[in-house]
């Protein structure tokens, strides 16, 4: 049995054994299995020995095996004391090879399940439905999702429909091109074609087919480029409330309760020298205003060009009459006792402060009630007319453009020209 061994089974035992994955959990194993390789390698070599030698090899002395007592288990290892060493190492190896053959195999199946990975689980891994829409949704900024879906309300209120085609496209804008602004015409398309896109993404992951979105189709194009060039395309620009206007509106509106006096007094002022929109003026905190020696600092911490929420910081200093914006908002803070939240609060004519801060649109009205105090005409004047009203003024003024971009946060000065091109030509002489 031992002369049938085979020597190179052992040997690969001991190899599957070592996997660098089973070096420890083995390592008893490979010991007996060496212990045995190492075993038959010297006997096989006393076996081989040529004929020709000198001195023949002894001859194994026969093993002296004690009779077991009566009733005794039998047991057939030999005395170890009375054996021949070639016949202990004989007996040893067929011993080591026998346990190698049970505890070495285990160990290879051991170590081919540490050593060959898992499979990989199959499909592609999903993340949870509500973070993924959360996260989408927020590659837009609120107001313009909140502007889409009333585009979108509008469309569906004179007969739309979704998915629809590009005849009814056609017939939504031959009814509504002589009624609203291009620039409102061209946002509606957006907002259907979104719309469809949206639509496009349910049907498909429901293993359905999808129509292309109908804004797209030439004819709807066609028609686009001739209520255009018949109707016109000029963009109609806010009035501008330049310092005057600032003023005088400062003074009327001591007839307001004193809280609304004092926050439409801060946000007039704050909006005019700091140059925000209105989404932006709307959006500042306690957490984002800094008081400081020489005025105060704003922080945005997001803003229409930096919709990455980079944040930029404004600069307003203390003005020298009693017209300063950071003492306007010092008191507005006092009186409305605002320490946390939003700056700039509803106030009901009770004279009472919500918790809850001012809409965009809110400082549109503020304005236009402002205009419409001093006599004005409210409906040339937006949210957008502080903004507007401090480019223009700067101008008049003589600032450098780049002084000017330091607090609009404008990036390009071509941006700059639409405020700056009107002052320059009203300012030019008659060459008569």
């Amino acid at each position: 049995m031992l002369a049938r061994l085979d020597f190179s089974y052992s040997e690969r035992l001991i190899h599957a054994c070592i996997h660098p994955n089973n070096t420890q959990q083995g390592g008893k194993k490979i010991k007996v299995a060496q212990v045995a390789i190492t075993t038959l390698t010297d006997t096989k070599k006393e076996q081989k020995m040529p004929k020709s030698a000198s001195k023949p090899a002894a001859k194994p002395r026969a093993l002296k095996i004690k009779k077991p007592a009566k009733n005794a288990q039998i047991d057939h290892q030999p005395d170890i004391a009375t054996a021949d060493l070639s016949q202990i190492r004989l007996l040893g190896a067929a011993e080591a090879v026998k346990a190698s053959k049970n505890t070495v195999s285990d160990g290879l199946n051991d170590a081919l399940n540490q050593s060959i990975p898992p499979d990989p689980p199959t499909g592609t891994p999903t993340a949870p439905e509500s973070a993924v829409n959360r996260f989408m949704a927020a590659s837009q900024a609120e107001s313009t999702r909140m502007a889409y879906a009333s585009d979108l309300r509008h469309f569906l209120a004179h007969g739309g429909e979704i998915p629809s085609n590009h005849e009814a496209v056609m017939a939504y804008l031959t009814e509504f091109a002589e009624k609203l602004s291009i620039a409102t015409l061209q946002r509606r398309l957006v907002a259907i074609h979104h719309a469809h896109l949206d639509y496009a993404k349910t049907i498909e992951s429901k293993g359905g087919q999808s129509t292309p979105s109908p804004v797209k189709h030439p004819d709807v194009q066609q028609l686009m480029s001739g209520i255009r060039r018949t109707v016109g395309s000029v963009v109609r620009r806010a009035q501008p409330m330049m310092k005057d206007d600032l003023i005088r509106s400062l003074l009327m509106i001591e007839r307001l309760t004193p809280k609304r006096r004092a926050r439409d007094a801060a946000l007039l002022t704050l909006g005019f020298c700091g140059a925000f929109r209105r989404s932006e003026l709307v959006g500042i905190k306690v957490e984002h205003v800094a008081f400081l020696n020489a005025g105060l600092e704003v922080l945005l911490p997001k803003s229409k060009t930096d919709q990455e929420g980079t944040g930029r910081l404004v600069f307003i200093p203390y003005a020298q009459s009693d017209r300063c914006p950071v003492r306007a908002l010092q008191a507005w803070l006092q009186i409305a006792q605002i320490s946390e939240g939003f700056v700039f609060r509803g106030v009901s004519r009770h004279d009472v402060v919500s918790k809850e801060g001012l809409s965009p649109q809110s400082v549109r009205l503020i304005v236009q009630g402002a205009i419409e105090r001093v006599g004005g005409d409210a409906k040339l004047y937006s949210g957008h007319s502080l903004r507007s009203g401090f480019c223009s003024q700067a101008a008049v003024d003589g600032w450098q453009p780049w002084a000017m971009m330091v607090t609009t946060g404008h990036r390009d000065s071509r941006t700059l020209d639409r405020y700056i091109r009107p002052i320059t030509r009203r300012q030019q002489k008659s060459l008569l």
